[in-house]
């Protein structure tokens, strides 16, 4: 009976240590992307905070990942837009952020289908995370898809969130003006 015991609590404790580990980065991550959206609300990259969470950075910004842009074939491409499509499946914030920063950075390149467009118009609409809704819709923006833009037209009147309202408005300017 001891045997179980001690296996279940040296069970709980693996867990406990996997859930925090995977926590500390999936907020890590996204407090820096918040720092990467700060254009959207208006501010200058002056007012986000120079340090971050972690004394390692976990994520690199959209300007890194555009500038370290992988030079794959339209096959490759095609893959890594399925991948991300999976990212985006999954209940992890952490995986659901990275693949939304991807999808940002490489936005005009990937060959991604109506149905990634639907599954991140479902994250601005249902994710608890406001961060995330944020990155869904500018990753709505880079798809460049008259669908997406039309939704996030159209919910921006009940859209309760100051901070996911504006970035909407920036989103649906800047694809208006171009």
């Amino acid at each position: 009976m001891k045997t179980i015991q001690r296996f279940l609590l040296a069970s709980a404790l693996c867990a406990a240590l996997v859930f925090s580990a995977t926590s500390l980065t999936a907020v890590a991550q996204l407090s820096d992307f918040d720092a990467s959206l700060a254009f959207f609300d208006g501010a200058s990259p002056m007012d986000t905070p120079a340090e971050p969470l972690l004394d390692e950075p976990t994520t690199r910004t959209i300007a890194e990942l555009r500038s370290a842009m992988p030079d794959l074939s339209a096959t490759d491409w095609r893959a890594y837009g399925d991948a991300l499509h999976s990212g985006l499946l999954e209940s992890n914030d952490g995986l659901q952020s990275s693949a939304l920063q991807h999808i940002i950075a490489y936005g005009d390149r990937l060959q991604l289908g109506n149905s990634t467009v639907v599954e991140v118009m479902k994250l601005y609409r249902d994710a608890e995370n406001d961060q995330i809704r944020r990155m869904a819709v500018v990753a709505l923006g880079e798809l460049d898809s008259e669908l997406a833009v039309d939704y996030l037209e159209r919910s921006w009147n009940f859209e309760k969130n100051d901070s996911v309202k504006r970035t909407i408005a920036a989103v649906v300017n800047a694809h208006q003006a171009s």
